[in-house]
């Protein structure tokens, strides 16, 4: 595939990355009365505790012109009870797209997703004004996954569409322009008594580089 293609929806590629880190975070629970003077002052909790997150993405390229078939395995770990504020999430626009990113946390993460790309309008080569626009695609996706604390995960699932424009910005800028509409088929229940799932989500976005 060409510079182009490949900037703007991969035809081929690998990532894979590892991350281990050791953390030591003190959490604020609220305000003590200090023993001495009488004021106020804040109260924290200490966690420490590793965090284990790996992440590996692949895309071939498939018989048809500029079209790609991908793949994405997350996974993360932590290793003891931590407050929910250093949760893992798994929703959002990098994780299951059809859900919002608080709505899926815990201590454990597993997302598979699926990823087709397609030419739409492969060379626009057209300006207007500072810009100039290289090339319109189009991506399907599927995904499956969860974030949890507890014995086994509570499988979400979601799929969507996604266009891609790329162009460059007074001539020389990198200029990325998606937008995607993703659906989550599974209903997730909230703290709150709110609900979440089997609707649609949009996503608009202008970046530099577009997120795989």
């Amino acid at each position: 595939p060409g510079r182009a293609v490949q900037d703007i929806a991969a035809v081929r590629g690998r990532c894979l990355t590892v991350e281990i880190d050791a953390a030591s975070n003190r959490f604020m629970t609220g305000f003590d009365a200090n023993s001495d003077y009488g004021f106020l002052t804040e109260a924290y909790r200490k966690y420490d505790y590793f965090q284990f997150l790996a992440d590996w993405s692949e895309t071939v390229p498939l018989p048809v012109r500029d079209c790609g078939f991908g793949w994405r395995v997350q996974a993360g770990a932590i290793d003891r009870s931590v407050d929910s504020f250093y949760n893992l999430f798994g929703g959002g626009l990098d994780g299951l797209r059809g859900y919002s990113f608080y709505s899926i946390e815990g201590r454990k993460l597993l997302r598979l997703g699926l990823r087709m790309s397609f030419p739409i309008v492969p060379r626009l080569n057209a300006s207007a004004a500072w810009m100039h626009f290289r090339g319109l695609y189009g991506a399907v996706y599927a995904d499956a996954g969860d974030a949890w604390s507890g014995d086994s995960p509570d499988w979400k699932r979601d799929a969507g569409a996604q266009l891609r424009l790329g162009a460059f910005s007074f001539h020389g800028l990198p200029t990325a322009f998606f937008c995607d509409a993703a659906y989550g088929f599974d209903r997730i229940n909230l703290p709150g008594g709110h609900e979440e799932g089997r609707a649609w989500r949009w996503y608009f976005g202008v970046l530099f580089d577009f997120m795989e």
